[in-house]
């Protein structure tokens, strides 16, 4: 009987101490041990090429902590991947044979309980020791919008490189120069990107005379505002009513580009002035050297393009995000064009569609111009 009671005694002690201890646990002990907050922190050294996308991702958050990154596209393109963190928090996946175009990269961590032990110790019950912007329905959670393709890869880098230069020099041309660039960026998701950072540029710009576009009335005029308004105007002349801009397709990278970019950069001028009474139309003539056939190099005019006052009337809302996407449609709806053979033969079938090589004796519209620039 006594050592009965030995026992019961012994038993209980084991329990009451078991109690005692239990009680000193907080809430959620059993799975992690309290800790302190943490601020979340990502940072993305995402890229891409022509066919697939890295997705680069540096946090301040555990080894091996668990994250789904999901990929989405047009036409429901949809693939998942999972990762963990490395000792750095620190993650990185590429994602393959992509088309062109813009893509969404989600990042969302796995939920806690999904977590290891070690991890789940510093996110806290359902994440509740995590802090900061990234933190949405008790996980971190990050996305970004980035594009696939050789062209659109180029077009966001010189939008990039010119909010740079608008951000150390906020001066109203290299502001005027980051709009013009981040405005002919194709995806809404793209200009929405940076449109924070170039308001902010903005507000630094000095106030300067606004331009009366629908005033100017002689050469002189509209020389020195539409230079003001793109740097690689080299001059305009004025003859009959109809206007004359001149600009450097040396700028340009390569003949596609010349193409493609030719369109966007003067329908900004046509916005300008399309209410401009004292102008019955713009002719614009793109000007870059080429080697002729003694092996000189010459200024010659590559492409041009001319627009009548009532066509330009008749254009509408939707003809410039046609353009960005299709430039076909500004040659087609131009009142005349000519393409430099050097430039038309580069062009491949989905490039020109069913647009027309023009012979530049049988265009009356300029008949005052040649390719060679005398």
């Amino acid at each position: 009987m006594n050592n009965q009671t030995g026992v019961y005694k012994k038993w209980g002690f084991k329990i009451l101490v078991f109690v005692l201890l239990a009680s000193l646990i907080l809430p959620g002990q059993f799975v992690a041990a309290k800790s302190e907050s943490l601020e979340v922190t990502v940072k993305s050294k995402s890229k891409a090429t022509d066919n697939y996308i890295l997705v680069k991702i540096n946090t301040n958050l555990p080894k091996k902590t668990k994250f789904t990154i999901t990929l989405t596209g047009k036409n429901n393109f949809e693939k998942k991947k999972n990762i963990k963190a490395d000792k750095n928090g620190n993650f990185e996946k590429k994602f393959k044979k992509l088309k062109d175009g813009i893509y969404e990269v989600n990042i969302s961590s796995l939920k806690t309980s999904k977590q290891k032990r070690k991890v789940r110790k510093i996110f806290g019950d359902d994440a509740s020791n995590l802090t900061g912007e990234f933190i949405k329905e008790k996980k971190v959670r990050f996305s970004e919008s980035i594009v696939v393709g050789d062209d659109y890869i180029l077009r966001e880098d010189i939008a990039s490189k010119s909010l740079d230069m608008a951000k150390e020099k906020p001066t109203a041309e290299n502001y005027r120069d980051a709009l013009n660039a981040i405005n002919a960026l194709p995806f809404k998701e793209q200009r929405a990107k940076y449109k924070e950072d170039l308001d902010k540029v903005k507000a630094q710009v000095p106030v300067e005379k606004k331009i009366n576009y629908t005033t100017l009335k002689t050469n002189a005029e509209f020389s020195e505002a539409l230079k003001k308004l793109n740097k690689n105007i080299t001059g305009t002349e004025l003859t009959q009513n109809t206007l004359r801009v001149n600009i450097d397709a040396d700028s340009y990278s390569n003949e596609l580009d010349i193409f493609k970019y030719f369109p966007d950069d003067t329908f900004s001028f046509i916005d300008k002035l399309k209410n401009n009474k004292n102008i019955d139309g713009l002719i614009f003539v793109g000007q870059a050297h080429l080697i002729n056939e003694n092996g000189d190099v010459d200024l010659n005019n590559v492409i041009m393009s001319y627009f009548t006052s009532p066509t330009i009337t008749n254009l509408g809302k939707a003809f410039y995000p046609m353009i960005v996407s299709n430039p076909q449609a500004y040659y087609n709806k131009a009142d005349g064009y000519q393409i430099h053979p050097s430039i038309y033969s580069k062009l491949d079938s989905d490039e020109r569609g069913t647009l027309p090589f023009i012979k530049i004796s049988d265009n009356n519209i300029f008949d005052d111009l040649t390719w060679e620039n005398n």
